[in-house]
């Protein structure tokens, strides 16, 4: 007997008859239906499911209007000219009297609380900071970041951030501004673009912060996780 008769034998046999036209049972449609639901589900779902990819770069806080910093333009002394803790715009915060006995005066450029990192008629050094003043109304906190010409297609206008403060905290914002103009970095001859994010955050921040490097992520890419699985 050959293979084939073989074959045809055992589809006619009577058993064989009986499993094929059986029909199954109602624990196994059942179980079918809802793996069923449970997959078509987990599809509908995915299309609704953001994918977001970010890119971390180096940021540094600053506001707005800009938090001062006096520092010596010379090697002097330097001598306080503002008696009180506060200080207006355009008053004068001290002078600098060189070693040609050349005087110049520093101004304060908003109002704000001034605080000095020396005393009276002591010499410093140039560039030694010699006080801080802290505006009385910050109108925004910007992170400041410095993008690489070759990522900053990625880099898109209301594209949304998150800061990272060094004590772990984090705030959200987006950016606010995208500069045209590319930078050379003197240290790496790297070629960057310069941009702005407007952060979310309490106006009262800690001053301390001011003008320190954090890390910020920027939301580069979102789509829908099916897409995303799809793409794989």
């Amino acid at each position: 007997m050959n293979e084939n008769n073989k074959k045809d034998l055992e589809l006619r046999s009577e058993k064989v008859r009986n499993i094929v036209g059986q029909i199954p049972s109602y624990l196994l449609r059942t179980g079918i239906y809802i793996i069923s639901a449970i997959l078509l589900a987990l599809l509908v779902i995915s299309c609704f499911i953001s994918y977001k990819k970010y890119e971390t770069v180096l940021a540094e806080l600053h506001c707005r209007p800009a938090y001062q910093i006096g520092k010596m333009l010379e090697n002097g002394n330097f001598y306080i000219a503002a008696s009180q803790e506060n200080i207006y715009e355009k008053q004068c915060a001290g002078y600098i009297k060189d070693g040609k006995n050349s005087i110049t005066g520093l101004y304060s450029h908003v109002n704000g609380k001034i605080a000095y990192n020396c005393k009276n008629g002591d010499y410093l050094k140039k560039d030694d900071v010699i006080f801080s003043i802290i505006p009385d109304t910050i109108n925004q906190i910007l992170a400041v970041s410095y993008i690489a010409s070759d990522k900053i297609w990625k880099i898109k206008i209301n594209q949304e951030v998150i800061f990272y403060f060094a004590n772990g905290n984090n705030v959200t914002g987006y950016v606010s501004y995208i500069y045209p103009i590319v930078i050379t970095d003197s240290a790496t001859n790297n070629l960057n673009y310069k941009i702005e994010a407007t952060l979310t955050c309490d106006k009262n921040i800690d001053p301390s912060q001011i003008e320190v490097i954090h890390s910020m992520k920027i939301l580069v890419s979102k789509k829908s996780l099916l897409r995303k699985i799809l793409s794989l």
